[in-house]
């Protein structure tokens, strides 16, 4: 056994608990962590902060180390962290730091450096994806990682949001990603075209915008 001072935060100590056998000491003066010696080691590392803290550049570091990310406007906290804390705790899984957020929202990593780097990078994701995003089903960044109404779709958006098509009305191709007027039809326009493709019954391209004549 190895005895720890006990000016420890109650969430911190509570997630120590999961890493080995903890029994309270008598009184409220000190924390026992019962074990084996490499364990009881790791686990007062996680107890003494790091010196540098977030100038720390060991990626390896086992020290306590502190962060904190402001949580961004527009972000719903109710889209990350649920009545039961379950994404949290899914998240001090993956990553091994311990997260929590603050009265003035904002979230509190703690942990060593590489829990702390893993856990902010999964708390950035899932605000961004708790975000709306300002175009709404007008957005055409295929790489966009923020929150869109359902039913949205890229190529749709696209479509309505685009440059006009050069054929405008008489487009004939399926997978044409410009603006057409409304009621366009590539099955009428492909109807109405009287431009024969040059290869004729040999071609071979699915969606071809050119007529063919398949009798001679």
């Amino acid at each position: 056994t190895e005895s720890l001072p006990s000016d420890v935060q109650p969430s911190l100590r509570s997630w120590l608990k999961k890493l080995m056998s903890v029994e309270e000491g008598p009184g409220s003066d000190k924390t026992i962590f019962a074990g084996a010696r490499t364990a009881a080691m790791q686990a007062s590392k996680l107890l003494v902060p790091c010196r540098f803290n977030k100038d720390c550049t060991n990626p390896k570091c086992e020290y306590m180390h502190a962060k904190s990310i402001q949580v961004y406007d527009g972000v719903r906290v109710g889209n990350i962290i649920d009545k039961d804390s379950k994404h949290i705790m899914a998240m001090m899984a993956v990553t091994g730091a311990f997260v929590q957020l603050s009265k003035h929202t904002v979230f509190w990593m703690v942990g060593t450096q590489a829990a702390v780097v893993l856990a902010e990078k999964a708390l950035r994701q899932a605000m961004f994806q708790a975000t709306p995003c300002r175009f709404g089903m007008k957005c055409t960044n295929q790489e966009c990682k923020f929150r869109h109404p359902r039913g949205h779709s890229i190529d749709d958006a696209r479509r309505e949001t685009g440059p006009a098509c050069h054929f405008g009305g008489e487009c004939t191709a399926f997978d044409c990603k410009f603006k057409h007027p409304k009621g366009h039809c590539v099955f009428k326009a492909r109807r109405r075209t009287r431009v024969e493709c040059k290869f004729g019954w040999a071609c071979r391209r699915r969606y071809c915008a050119f007529a063919h004549d398949y009798n001679s």
